[in-house]
């Protein structure tokens, strides 16, 4: 099973960086491996908020099984969650998307962005591309912003999975420029890049976004 190969491989990166301010690793579970993951979405975010790193006896099993059951519960009423199960029109989230963070662990404590180092970007970005590359959706929704630090591993996974330079040179979002759109070289997986939900809900665009992301996809 790669997905559980993989898993394994980024559990003892993450534990070898020794960081005690980290959260868990958000990691899927292998079930996945065993659906056609063509059509869902791959529902790129930042927002784990301290995944069980205060608990004790936690193993990757553990977490593994934990993804599906989060999903299976249709996640939390956050607007993050509202957001993808409002494009969804509340279909289960466990068999239409693929839920990832862009840096794969979050702070310990506390909500916000962990310390940023090179050995965590990279692991990141690794994550994201081998998901992609195995499970191959056809539908990319990015919800965390251009901002630093999350486009260098954003920028970075889009052109590992074969976005075209040439779409990358303008992805600087703004309040007059909410998202941007567009796919892979090969044509086969359409990208739709934006901010987070609870920004889009604050000043009242969410609606218009989650109207142009059905346009894009195609729900």
């Amino acid at each position: 099973m790669k997905i559980k190969k993989l898993n394994e491989k980024t559990y003892n990166k993450i534990n070898e960086l020794a960081r005690d301010d980290l959260s868990y690793p958000l990691l899927i579970s292998p079930i996945l491996e065993k659906e056609n993951n063509s059509n869902k979405i791959l529902y790129i975010g930042q927002e784990t908020n301290t995944w069980y790193k205060n608990k004790s006896h936690i193993n990757l099993t553990f977490l593994e099984n934990k993804y599906c059951s989060f999903l299976k519960d249709n996640a939390t009423h956050r607007n993050f969650w509202q957001f993808i199960n409002e494009i969804l029109n509340y279909e289960p989230l466990i068999s239409n998307i693929i839920w990832a963070n862009c840096f794969i662990c979050e702070k310990k404590e506390k909500r916000g962005t962990p310390i940023v180092t090179n050995e965590l970007i990279q692991i990141s970005i690794d994550y994201l591309v081998e998901i992609y590359n195995e499970l191959k959706p056809n539908k990319i929704l990015i919800v965390c912003g251009s901002n630093y630090p999350y486009y260098i591993v954003i920028e970075s996974f889009l052109r590992k999975i074969g976005v075209n330079n040439k779409e990358l040179l303008n992805t600087c979002l703004s309040k007059d420029n909410l998202y941007h759109s567009f796919k892979t070289a090969d044509n086969t997986t359409t990208v739709f890049w934006t901010y987070h939900p609870t920004f889009l809900y604050i000043n009242k665009k969410a609606c218009d976004i989650k109207i142009q992301i059905k346009e894009e996809f195609n729900l």
